[in-house]
Parts: C-alpha cells; sequence; structure tokens
C-alpha cells in the first residue's frame, strides 16, 4: 500500500465525518432584500417589457435629438470640421487627460501582473 493512498483515505474519513457547512444567518435576509428590490434597481434584461421598451424609445429618441443638434449646429457653422471641433472641445477635451492617463495605469497593472504571473504561476525565472 502506497503512503499517497493511504493519506488519501486518511483525508477521506476525516472529511466525512464533518458536519455539513450551514449557511450563515444573514443570508436569507439578504436574499429576500434582493427578491424585494424594485424592477429598476436590477439590471436592464430583468426590467418588464414595457420598461425595456420605453427605454429603448427614450435612448433612441435622445440619440435622434442629439443628431438633429448636430444637424443644426452644421447648418449654423456650415462644415462638418466645425461640428467636430465643438464636438472635441466640449465633450472629448475635459476627460481625453484623464482617461489617457487611466489606460496607461491599467495597461501597467496588466504588465506587471503578467510578469508576475509568468515568473510564478508558469515556472519562469523559479525553475
Amino acid at each position: 500500500m502506497r503512503f499517497e493512498d493511504e493519506l488519501e483515505r486518511e483525508i477521506g474519513r476525516e472529511l466525512s465525518a464533518l458536519e455539513p457547512p450551514r449557511a450563515p444567518a444573514t443570508l436569507l435576509p439578504r436574499v429576500m432584500a434582493a427578491v424585494a428590490r424594485p424592477w429598476y434597481t436590477r439590471a436592464w434584461l430583468y426590467w418588464p417589457v414595457p420598461a425595456q421598451v420605453a427605454f429603448v424609445v427614450a435612448m433612441v429618441a435622445f440619440v435622434g435629438g442629439f443628431a438633429w443638434v448636430l444637424g443644426a449646429a452644421a447648418d449654423t457653422y456650415g462644415t462638418a470640421s466645425a461640428i467636430m471641433r465643438i464636438g472635441w472641445r466640449h465633450f472629448l477635451e475635459p476627460v481625453a487627460a484623464y482617461t489617457f492617463a487611466m489606460a496607461l495605469v491599467v495597461a501597467l497593472l496588466i504588465s506587471a501582473s503578467w510578469a508576475a504571473l509568468t515568473r510564478v504561476a508558469l515556472g519562469g525565472i523559479s525553475e
């Protein structure tokens, strides 16, 4: 009889002697609170169908209105470059630096994580 087989049987006996785990006392209240939440606080796919349709109609109206405003701006300014300049100056420029900085930080974190993963988990230098 191998040591590993004996160890496996011993561990199996010890685990089968344990009581089954019990759910925490806070589980049922949390589940009941999640079920009682209003529909609009849940994910969009779980909204009632009329609410989903109303949301889609509202978004189409919003995008259409935005396009109409851009069209009016195009008539006013006369060129597409003016519209693009307006879009950049009022919508993109205020967040561009922050977005770039966050993307750079995320890229560095991913690179560091990948370097650590290849060295530790995939057996890089430690072999």
